[in-house]
């Protein structure tokens, strides 16, 4: 039996949700001190999403700027010669655009963070500390924690509901 694990695209966490925009603007406030904590935030908070928002951008764009221009004499059959330079200048935009994101936004919530200065190491072993989950990623420990305090139930109630097996003390062979 095939049974998919994966909930419905539009449950999906990594999407991005109204309630961001907020956390966009709440996270602003923290980081200038107008705010006394972060928002509650799930498995992947605003800044999280928007790097993978723009990967996933940056992939299509540079994808089909950059073969435009690799296959430039099959693509001037379609397109005029000025339609292929702004598909350059596009290209050469989302390539600065990119850098610039990486060296700044990136590199500030995920290395350069005085909280996980000098390196964190969730990127290595794909573990994070209990006081990371309490402070950045609230929402999913309570989650998990539910989940964990339901699966004990179900166990316990389980354990309650089987009869009790004892094993009969085997006697020994006479020989």
């Amino acid at each position: 039996v095939f049974v998919d694990r994966h909930p419905p695209l539009h449950k999906r966490a990594i999407l991005v949700r109204p309630r961001d925009g907020i956390h966009f603007w709440q996270h602003l406030l923290y980081m200038i001190g107008l705010r006394k904590s972060l928002p509650p935030m799930g498995r992947y908070t605003w800044y999280e999403k928007f790097d993978y928002i723009g990967l996933l951008w940056g992939i299509g764009v540079m994808g089909v700027t950059g073969m435009s221009m690799l296959y430039m004499d099959v693509v001037l059959h379609w397109v005029p010669m000025s339609w292929l330079q702004v598909l350059w200048a596009a290209h050469s935009e989302e390539a600065m655009l990119a850098t610039l994101f990486l060296l700044v936004i990136h590199m500030y919530h995920v290395h350069f963070n005085p909280e996980k200065f000098p390196l964190g190491l969730t990127w290595l072993n794909g573990k994070i500390s209990r006081e990371e989950m309490e402070k950045y990623h609230p929402l999913e420990l309570e989650e998990i924690e539910r989940a964990e305090r339901e699966q004990t139930e179900v166990g316990n109630e389980r354990a309650e509901s089987e009869p009790s097996r004892r094993p009969e003390a085997e006697e020994a062979p006479d020989g």
